[in-house]
């Protein structure tokens, strides 16, 4: 209904239709529809991947995704009514997971979950999963921020033709008392096979680690001058080989300015990973040696990248280990005074509540007016 139309069927004196119209409009402004919580379903092709299908904002919304499945079903699938979340849509190993807008990975993000369901059980049973986290996600508005939310979402994997396993994403520690109501509410009268065990979607890449350091250099930091190049280092264990230009699950590393707040960083503070989504495509060497031998080693190749950009070197080492560095090297400060610099490594929307946020920081430096300070 719009504002204009609730505040003539009603009286107000001047001042109250004011404060009234000023509510009105901040509870319907973009900012604030943003801030409630919504309902994120994404697919996983593999374990290790996730790709986004559809958002939901309402419960009716989440409702009427399995609605237009039954419907799509009598159609004999003739029409395509949207995003299909129906477990017998899923091809063997595949996952779909809905989880919280909000929803970030941490070191508490647990899970709970109940295997061998045939299809018949399965059925029921996922659509309760999902009702039952999306009455909890879409609640959690109501919560109060510091204590959050245990409750995160759901999955649904196809382990055989017939065999299907669901499980409930918490955030929290066993002790919460919330976590273990949400868990004997999620399983019913059933046993669950696994509690509050590691989240195995996208857990292949949780070994990414950061290290930073500085170039060595014997001049002194002083403002509007540009620092000794800062090396950022990523490292990732794989299983198997992927795309070789891609740190997987990570879009692009971002430096900042922790401290002082008077003072600002400048320069390129920002540089993509080649490979991942939106990314500049990087090109694959294969060193002079290995070509001349006829063989190619794919575990201990090298590879570089080659872009406008200068964004990264990327390095496969065996056993699937792959390394990228970026080197800042256009970065100065504005002010005199001791400084802190962070940095993050951003991670892919479809992947944030399945990795971990990546940070680290240089060791405090002094910033001095001039070398022979």
């Amino acid at each position: 209904m719009a504002i204009d139309h609730i505040l003539l069927r009603c009286h107000f004196s001047s001042a109250s239709l004011s404060l009234l119209t000023l509510i009105l409009e901040t509870v319907n402004s973009p900012v604030m529809r943003q801030s409630f919580p919504s309902c994120v379903f994404h697919r996983h092709e593999l374990m290790e991947k996730s790709e986004y299908m559809c958002e939901c904002a309402q419960l009716t919304e989440v409702y009427d995704l399995f609605c237009q499945q039954a419907k799509q079903v009598d159609a004999f699938a003739s029409v395509d009514l949207g995003p299909n979340v129906n477990p017998t849509s899923l091809a063997l190993h595949e996952s779909i997971s809905m989880t919280a807008s909000h929803a970030d990975y941490d070191s508490l993000t647990r899970c709970h979950i109940l295997e061998t369901l045939t299809e018949d059980q399965v059925a029921f049973f996922w659509e309760h999963a999902v009702m039952f986290a999306a009455e909890h996600i879409l609640n959690s508005f109501h919560v109060s921020l510091r204590r959050g939310k245990a409750v995160m979402g759901v999955f649904i994997t196809r382990n055989a033709v017939a065999d299907f396993s669901v499980g409930l994403i918490t955030q929290g520690t066993w002790r919460d008392q919330r976590l273990q109501e949400a868990v004997s509410q999620f399983s019913g009268p059933h046993t669950l096979n696994k509690v509050y065990a590691e989240l195995p979607l996208c857990a292949a890449y949780r070994t990414a680690n950061v290290r930073l350091w500085w170039e060595p250099r014997v001049e002194r930091v002083t403002p509007h001058r540009v620092m000794p190049p800062v090396k950022v280092i990523l490292e990732q264990q794989q299983q198997e080989q992927v795309d070789k230009t891609q740190l997987c699950g990570y879009t692009a590393v971002n430096v900042f300015l922790c401290r002082p707040a008077a003072s600002k960083l400048c320069g390129t503070t920002r540089k993509l990973l080649n490979g991942a989504d939106g990314g500049v495509a990087g090109k694959a060497v294969i060193p002079a040696a290995e070509k001349r031998n006829g063989e190619i080693n794919l575990k201990a190749a090298a590879f570089s990248i080659d872009d406008s950009h200068g964004a990264a070197r990327c390095r496969e080492q065996a056993p699937w280990q792959r390394s990228v560095v970026l080197h800042f090297d256009d970065l100065f400060v504005l002010e005199e005074g001791e400084h802190l610099v962070g940095v993050e490594v951003e991670r892919l929307p479809s992947y944030k509540a399945f990795i971990p946020a990546l940070y680290g920081h240089l060791a405090p430096f002094l910033v001095v007016a001039h070398e022979n300070a």
